[in-house]
């Protein structure tokens, strides 16, 4: 069940408080930022179709760098959205998310290269997205292990007009 609750992002506890993104804007968020870049490589690997079909498909040093420069890709779509966009990709933008650094620090580009390379764990087969699934559940600040890491929190995005964007 996703309950965006109030979340205090100061390092005493009694500083700032922010709403925090829920589970469920979350996932929608990690939905559209896949959907979008399953499209962009599936465009990529129909451009270059018969250079991937014959000459890495047969040679496993060919397809073992083909799946580290997707691994890197997909790292680098989410660190330079998060760091260029202030801590939102399309996918957080379009669910009203954003990450930012708690302790009332400027969310800066190692919190987000750090927060982002524990994402790599999504490409280990038996767990994928699992440990961070069980990290959100089990974290009052619904913090998954990169968020942990890092320093930095989810929460819901500000809306100038409005405050916080509110529930749909």
């Amino acid at each position: 069940m996703d309950i965006d609750g109030i979340i205090d992002i100061s390092d005493s506890g009694n500083g700032t408080s922010l709403p925090k993104a829920g589970i469920f804007r979350r996932g929608v968020a990690f939905f559209i930022d896949h959907i979008i870049l399953l499209v962009t490589f599936l465009f990529v690997f129909n451009q270059y179709f018969d250079f991937f079909l014959y000459k890495i498909i047969f040679s496993a040093w060919r397809f073992s760098l083909s799946v580290s420069i997707i691994i890197f890709a997909i790292e680098l779509y989410f660190v330079l959205f998060e760091w260029l966009w202030k801590g939102k990709t399309p996918g957080k933008f379009l669910a009203g998310i954003c990450v930012a650094k708690e302790g009332k620090k400027e969310l800066d580009f190692y919190s987000l290269l750090v927060r982002n390379l524990l994402r790599c764990t999504y490409f280990i087969p038996p767990f994928f997205i699992l440990p961070d699934l069980i990290s959100i559940l089990a974290s009052k600040r619904n913090k998954r292990l990169g968020d942990i890491a890092a320093g930095t929190v989810c929460i819901l995005r500000r809306n100038a007009k409005t405050g916080y964007r509110s529930e749909r």
